[in-house]
C-alpha cells in the first residue's frame, strides 16, 4: 500500500497522542490480535489465557529506544527493574520527622493506596474514580485534537464554518465541563495534592520506601514461569479493562487533503525507514476506529526512576535522559493506542487504480504500516470507489518467542512450582504452562466505578458506505515514558 498514506496515518496518531514528555513508537510489521485474544485480564485464567497474558507481558515489557518499535526479548522492564532493586546504593534518610508528620505521611499513603490481606496494595476508591475521570479526559482531548487537525485541511468553506461555529464549541465545553466535574466529584485536587506528598514522604525516608517496593517485586511471587519456553515474565495487563468492548471508540478519518498536509509534519525517521516498494493506489479516505488503554504492572513503581535517593555501584546509567535515547533503560511503554474497523476508500476513475487493479485483486492481503488490510475477490463497477478492510488475523501476532538457547545468560533462571504450590493445585501435565502462585493484586486490573460524565457530542454522521464486520483489533502505537537522567542521585545526600 501507499507508503505516503501509511506516514500520514503515524504523523496523525503522534500529533494527537503524544503529550508530558511521552513519544510514539510504531511497530512497521502488524501486531493484530482477534477481539477474543485480549480478554485475557477478565474472567477465569484458563491455559488458553495464561498462554496470551505471557505473550502480551512479553511485548509490552520490552524497552523502546524510539520512534520504530523494538522486535527484541534481549532485554525486559522488569530485568532492569529487579536489578535495581536488588544493586542500588541508597542514601541515608534525611531526618526522621515528628510522629505527627508520620502520622500524616501514613494518612495521604492511605488516601491513594488500599491495603489487601495477602500485604499487597491497590488503588483506593478515590483513586479509581480519579483515574476513570482521566480516562475520559484524555479520550476526549484526544478526539478535540484529532477533530482540530483535520478541520485545519478542510477545504469546504461549509464543513469549515461548521467546525468553527458548532463542531469545535461543542466539543471545547465537553471539556470544561468535564474538567469541573472532575475537580467537583473525581478527587482532582485532593488525589495530585496527596500524590506530591507521598513523594516527599518517598524523599525523607528511603530506607523505609525501598523496602515497601521490594516487597512489591519478590521474585518468588511476582514471577510466572512458561516451562515450554523457559520464559519467565511478570503479568502485564490494561485498563480499562472493558475497553474491547466499548463502543466509544473515536473515528478518524484521513481525507487526500488531509494526508498531503500531514506528510509535511511525518519524522524524518520515519519518512526514511518506511520504503515505497508496495502496490500504489490513490486513496481518496482512510477511516479507522481508535482508543489508548493503559498498561497495568501491580508489581512495579514509577516513582522508582524518578527518585534521586539512589544510585548504582558502577555509576552506570539507567537513561541519558536525552535524545537519541541510550542506556539500559530510556524508555518503557506506559500505554498502546489501538485501532479497529479500518476503511480504505481508492479513488475512482483514477488511471492508477485501474492499472493496479489486476495485481491487487491477486493478492491475499495488502499492508499499510501496522495494519494488514483485505484485498477485494471481485472488481467494483466501474466508477465506484473500491472498499478495502482490515484483515481478521487467523492468530494474535503480538509476540514470537526466542528459543530457550538464545536467551542472554543474564536473565533469570526460570522459576519452578513450590511445595506449597504443589499441594494447593495440581500439577499441570510438562507441556503445558506452569505458573507461580501469585498476589491476589497481580492481575487485578482497574475496578468499575460509575460516575456520571457528560456524553460526548453526537457525531456527524458520515457517507452510507458499505462495510464489513471485523473483529481485528490492531496495536498502532506503543506510548513510551522517556525517563529523565537516571539515576541522578541528589549532591546535597550524604553518600
Amino acid at each position: 500500500m501507499d507508503s505516503e498514506v501509511a506516514l500520514a496515518l503515524m504523523t496523525k496518531v503522534k500529533l494527537v497522542f503524544e503529550r508530558d514528555g511521552n513519544f510514539l513508537s510504531f511497530p512497521l510489521s502488524t501486531i493484530a490480535y482477534k477481539k477474543e485474544d485480549l480478554g485475557f485480564v477478565q474472567g477465569e485464567l484458563t491455559e488458553d489465557r495464561l498462554i496470551k497474558l505471557k505473550d502480551f507481558s512479553l511485548l509490552v515489557n520490552q524497552i523502546p529506544d524510539g520512534t520504530l518499535w523494538p522486535w527484541t526479548e534481549d532485554r525486559c522492564l522488569w530485568d532492569v527493574y529487579y536489578e535495581v532493586l536488588k544493586l542500588a546504593t541508597l542514601a541515608p534518610s534525611t531526618q526522621s520527622g515528628t510522629p505527627e508528620q508520620a502520622a500524616a505521611f501514613a494518612a495521604v499513603h492511605r488516601f491513594l493506596k488500599e491495603a489487601l490481606p495477602d500485604g499487597s496494595e491497590k488503588d483506593s476508591q478515590a483513586m479509581l474514580t480519579y483515574r476513570q475521570y482521566e480516562d475520559r479526559w484524555l479520550q476526549l482531548q484526544a478526539k478535540y485534537k484529532s477533530d482540530s487537525f483535520t478541520a485545519q485541511s478542510l477545504t469546504d468553506p461549509v464543513a469549515k464554518q461548521r467546525w468553527d461555529r458548532v463542531d469545535e464549541p461543542i466539543l471545547r465545553q465537553q471539556l470544561l465541563d468535564l474538567e469541573r466535574d472532575w475537580a467537583t466529584n473525581g478527587y482532582k485536587a485532593e488525589v495530585e495534592q496527596a500524590r506530591r506528598l507521598d513523594e516527599q514522604r518517598a524523599n525523607s525516608s528511603p530506607t523505609m520506601i525501598w523496602e515497601e517496593w521490594k516487597k512489591q517485586f519478590i521474585p518468588d511471587i511476582v514471577k510466572w514461569t512458561d516451562v515450554r519456553f523457559a520464559q519467565d515474565f511478570c503479568p502485564t495487563g490494561y485498563s480499562p479493562s472493558n475497553t474491547i468492548e466499548s463502543t466509544e471508540w473515536n473515528k478518524f478519518t484521513l481525507s487526500d487533503s488531509e494526508v498531503s498536509g500531514l506528510l509535511k509534519q511525518a519524522p524524518p525517521d520515519l519518512k526514511n525507514r518506511l520504503g515505497s516498494d508496495q502496490i500504489d493506489l490513490d486513496i481518496a479516505s482512510l477511516s479507522f476506529e481508535v482508543c489508548s488503554v493503559k498498561i497495568e504492572r501491580a508489581w512495579f513503581v514509577s516513582d522508582l526512576f524518578r527518585s534521586r535517593f539512589w544510585k548504582m555501584p558502577d555509576n552506570s546509567l539507567l537513561s541519558s535522559g536525552q535524545f537519541p535515547l541510550s542506556g539500559k533503560c530510556p524508555s518503557y511503554v506506559v500505554a498502546l493506542v489501538l485501532a479497529r474497523n479500518l476503511e480504505v476508500k481508492l479513488a475512482p476513475q483514477s488511471s492508477k487504480n485501474t492499472q493496479n487493479l489486476g495485481r491487487l485483486q491477486t493478492m491475499q492481503a495488502l499492508s499499510l504500516g501496522a495494519f494488514k488490510i483485505a484485498a477485494p475477490s471481485a472488481a467494483t463497477p466501474a466508477g465506484q470507489p473500491l472498499m478495502l478492510h482490515a484483515a481478521k488475523p487467523a492468530v494474535s501476532t503480538a509476540f514470537r518467542p526466542v528459543a530457550p538457547a538464545a536467551r542472554p545468560e543474564a536473565r533469570m533462571q526460570p522459576l519452578r512450582a513450590s511445595p506449597q504450590m504443589m499441594t494447593a493445585r495440581p500439577a499441570p501435565p510438562p507441556a503445558k504452562m506452569m505458573v507461580r502462585p501469585q498476589s491476589a493484586a497481580i492481575l487485578r486490573m482497574q475496578d468499575k466505578v460509575v460516575v456520571a460524565l457528560p456524553p460526548s457530542p453526537p457525531p456527524t454522521p458520515p457517507p452510507a458506505a458499505p462495510t464489513m464486520p471485523s473483529d481485528a483489533i490492531y496495536i498502532l502505537a506503543f506510548v513510551c515514558k522517556k525517563l529523565p537522567l537516571c539515576p541522578n542521585p541528589d549532591p546535597s545526600l550524604q553518600w
